[in-house]
């Protein structure tokens, strides 16, 4: 997906030097998302600062990554595809990182009664850079508007998505982040995509420790 294309570039964010080191991190990590979205360059600042990926010190870095795939990514395959094109892209444009975060964003059908419903979530991927051993999540799902998503069927998911539907329809809709009009304000893509990379950074930072 390009949904990221009109968020505004952040090359390089850094917490504050306030934590301890981490034991399996130094301090001076760097992690690179393979994305120049601030929302997404925002979660992984917020996940660092509750002790992710090294702690307060590491150093996070976007990286305008493609995703290769649909405008908007439909079902778990092609949402992962485009996670893990990222992620490829990532390595390649910013090579030697100790860690890499990419993350893609999709809608998915759930077959209930009377009539299927359609959910956006976020499928993340991180990668240690060293050795190459990776752990995945995804955020927790809000229900689509099934309307806006067969609109943006229509029109063709490789020309548009469903946040843009929504929007169009309903005023103050951020289009980037339609999840926080979705729940009423209560939570916005950011918190999500936070949640979703804390878990996969606390699988992999197992993994990393020697646990089965």
């Amino acid at each position: 997906s390009q949904r990221d294309s009109h968020q505004p570039d952040v090359a390089a964010m850094a917490s504050p030097d306030t934590s301890p080191p981490s034991a399996e991190v130094s301090r001076s990590a760097r992690v690179v998302v393979a994305s120049s979205a601030a929302m997404k360059i925002g979660a992984l600042r917020r996940a660092v600062d509750d002790g992710c990926f090294g702690g307060a010190g590491a150093l996070v870095e976007g990286v305008k990554a493609p995703s290769g795939i649909n405008e908007q990514p439909w079902g778990h395959e092609e949402t992962i595809s485009g996670a893990m094109n990222r992620l490829a892209a990532a390595k390649e444009m910013a090579p030697g990182a100790d860690f890499y975060v990419a993350i893609e964003n999709g809608i998915f059908e759930v077959a209930t009664s009377p009539e299927p419903r359609c959910f956006d979530l976020a499928w993340v991927v991180v990668e240690a850079g060293t050795d190459g051993r990776q752990a995945m999540a995804h955020s927790v799902g809000v229900e689509f508007p099934r309307t806006f998503v067969q609109q943006a069927r229509e029109e063709g998911f490789d020309k548009t998505h469903a946040g843009h539907k929504l929007a169009a329809a309903n005023g103050g809709v951020d289009v980037q982040d339609p999840h926080r009009w979705l729940s009423s304000d209560r939570l916005c893509r950011e918190d999500l995509l936070a949640g979703a990379l804390s878990a996969a950074w606390g699988q992999l930072e197992r993994r990393r420790s020697g646990a089965s």
